[in-house]
């Protein structure tokens, strides 16, 4: 009874998928985990009891991913509209998306008319995607509405999409490959409600341009 069902990318926390509500007489207990990315599965009992389990079945479908890849590389550089309790850009960019404020991996603006948060990838890439990972302890609704823009230097090439906010929802994916490629050298996050801007991780996918 309480055991979590979690899912799991490499060492990275995915989803709390849900968590079981044991049921006297009852021998199986299904989780989903909706549209879930994960190459690990992870039962976890906290209540102090042994954990026992005589089947797991794991269904899922096998990812193919494209040509476009996690863009990683060390010449991108962060920067946001202003910084505040510490959540300076780059914690958008280290690699880890943790989502509760205390794991200090979260961006931070103060609040103003319009808060933005931009990476400079460094050179030009053909952008695929930008994923987008919220905070999950708290506030998680300031990134409602917040848009997505592709530059190339300081000129607007696309705005990618819009974040409709969903509660217990990690990770937002917007598009950027509609209408045409997006040839981009800079990410820019954009919110205009004059709420706080917080990003747990920014993922951006593409091709690099030869």
């Amino acid at each position: 009874d309480g055991a979590q069902v979690e899912a799991f990318s490499g060492s990275n926390f995915v989803k709390q998928c849900g968590q079981i509500d044991y049921q006297s007489g009852k021998d199986s207990y299904t989780i989903e985990c909706g549209d879930t990315i994960a190459d690990l599965i992870k039962i976890i009992q906290t209540s102090g009891d042994v954990l026992t389990l005589c089947e797991v079945e794991t269904y899922g479908e096998k990812v193919t991913f494209s040509k476009y890849q996690l863009i990683d590389s060390d010449d991108r550089r962060a920067s946001q509209s202003s910084t505040g309790w510490g959540g300076n850009a780059a914690r958008a960019i280290d690699g880890n998306t943790a989502n509760s404020w205390t794991q200090n991996s979260c961006t931070h603006t103060k609040a103003s008319g319009t808060a933005w948060w931009k990476v400079n990838l460094g050179v030009l890439y053909k952008v695929d995607k930008v994923v987008i990972y919220n905070r999950m302890d708290c506030c998680g609704d300031r990134l409602d509405g917040a848009q997505v823009q592709a530059f190339h230097g300081s000129s607007l090439v696309k705005i990618c999409g819009r974040i409709d906010y969903q509660s217990g929802k990690l990770s937002y994916t917007i598009e950027c490959r509609h209408n045409g490629d997006t040839i981009a050298d800079m990410i820019k996050i954009i919110q205009t409600s004059g709420k706080k801007l917080t990003l747990c991780e920014v993922e951006t996918y593409g091709e690099r341009v030869e």
